[in-house]
């Protein structure tokens, strides 16, 4: 799986700096500024302690990242035993002519 992870995360920063830069630099300058109020409003963090903007920029990777992995896997599932079943000579032939 670390394979995968790490194909998936050079494919999302190559999506960052390119299609979307301008959309990821404002979530990144508006969750910095969301840091900022933070550290004002509740004082310094505790040490080894994630900021908020970090753990935002984590939680975009991974629904972005599972959203990608749900498209492909829609994309290319197999069939299932039923639906295969479930389409018969006659229900294909039905559509096939149907549709012209």
């Amino acid at each position: 799986m670390e394979p995968a992870n790490r194909q998936m995360n050079a494919l999302l920063d190559k999506l960052f700096s390119d299609d979307l830069a301008e959309d990821y630099q404002a979530f990144r300058a508006a969750s910095l500024k969301m840091d900022e109020l933070m550290a004002k409003n509740h004082g310094a963090q505790h040490k080894g302690q994630a900021k908020w903007s970090d753990n935002q920029d984590n939680r975009l990777r991974k629904e972005l990242a599972n959203g990608i992995y749900r498209q492909f896997n829609e994309t290319f599932r197999e069939p299932s035993d039923e639906e295969v079943q479930g389409c018969s000579y006659a229900r294909f032939t039905d559509r096939f002519f149907s549709a012209l």
